[in-house]
């Protein structure tokens, strides 16, 4: 006995559909899984640019971690527009590479202008205190792993001088890291941290007697 062929779709479009809001469904709950900050933020845009003057809220960590890493970029692009720009992904970190050569006056751990007028506009920022998180910055010096003691010693001195350069304009010094890594010695790495948790927090329970 032969098997009846399957009777027609009678309505192909209403199938279509169907199945399009199926794969929406599946690909929404996939998104959902896993947590991606740059993602969410691009969803976000999407969402405002699809519904106008809808209201589009972000959890407030990632708010906070997006705006914060706006203003440091803008700071860069407005000082030194060869910097470049990478979101560590699954992290609260921007990572930001700049030539060497514009941080310091060359052989020397003095600052150059151009870097001077950069701390100034990202220390502001980095002074802030969000509603449940600091702000932070992490700078590594790259330098071959066979560098003669005079390079090891230059790069442990810009190290400090540029700590010290976010201390005197008011960083608190719990934000500030800098240290020397294996790497390109043409560049120079910087890392900016949203962080959860308020080191500054008060506490309202009575002092023990």
């Amino acid at each position: 006995m032969e098997d009846s062929p399957s009777p027609p779709i009678q309505n192909p479009t209403l199938f279509l559909g169907l199945f399009l809001l199926m794969l929406a469904f599946f690909i929404m709950l996939n998104a959902l899984a896993v947590e991606d900050k740059e993602k969410s933020a691009e969803v976000a845009e999407n969402l405002a640019a699809q519904f106008g003057d809808a209201v589009v809220e972000l959890p407030a960590e990632i708010a906070t971690a997006l705006r914060f890493h706006e203003e440091i970029e803008s700071s860069f692009r407005a000082v030194l527009p060869l910097a470049e720009f990478v979101l560590i992904p699954k992290s609260n970190a921007l990572q930001v590479t700049v030539p060497a050569s514009s941080m310091f006056f060359t052989n020397e751990f003095r600052i150059s202008l151009p870097a001077e007028e950069l701390l100034d506009r990202i220390s502001p920022t980095l002074s802030q205190q969000g509603v449940a998180s600091t702000f932070q910055i992490e700078v590594i010096f790259d330098q071959p792993v066979d560098a003669p003691e005079e390079i090891q010693a230059l790069n442990g001195k810009r190290a400090g001088a540029f700590a010290r350069a976010l201390v005197d304009r008011g960083v608190p010094p719990r934000r500030v890291s800098a240290g020397v890594d294996v790497g390109d010695t043409a560049q120079l790495r910087m890392y900016f941290i949203e962080r959860p948790g308020d080191p500054q927090r008060i506490t309202l329970e009575p002092p023990p007697r």
